[in-house]
């Protein structure tokens, strides 16, 4: 039912976390939810990734969904990891970086 809703839909922006996030992609905890997020992914016009620093790296599951061509990691994080998901196509976001107008 999952795939066949998922592939009648389409949305503008797409924000899903992750139980860890590495080169390899989205770490997840079971093949159902790594699929889900890749139907989820393909029909997203943006992807945002919201992992907090401790996700970063982190690959506690066995199940990978893999990262678009273009996507944005929102993270608290502030150290050279980002470089490897900016190398894998990723915008970076901080929020507690950023500065009010």
């Amino acid at each position: 039912m999952a795939h066949a809703a998922l592939s009648r839909l389409t949305v503008d922006r797409l924000f899903l976390s992750a139980d860890g996030v590495t080169e390899l992609g989205l770490c997840e905890a079971s093949p159902e939810q790594a699929w889900l997020k890749e139907a989820m992914i393909a029909r997203a016009a943006e992807v945002y990734v919201m992992a907090d620093a401790t996700k970063l790296g982190r690959a506690s599951q066995q199940h990978w969904t893999p990262f678009p061509h273009q996507w944005t990691l929102i993270t608290d994080a502030t150290d050279e990891r980002l470089d490897t998901f900016r190398a894998l196509g990723a915008a970076v976001l901080n929020p507690e970086m950023a500065t009010a107008p």
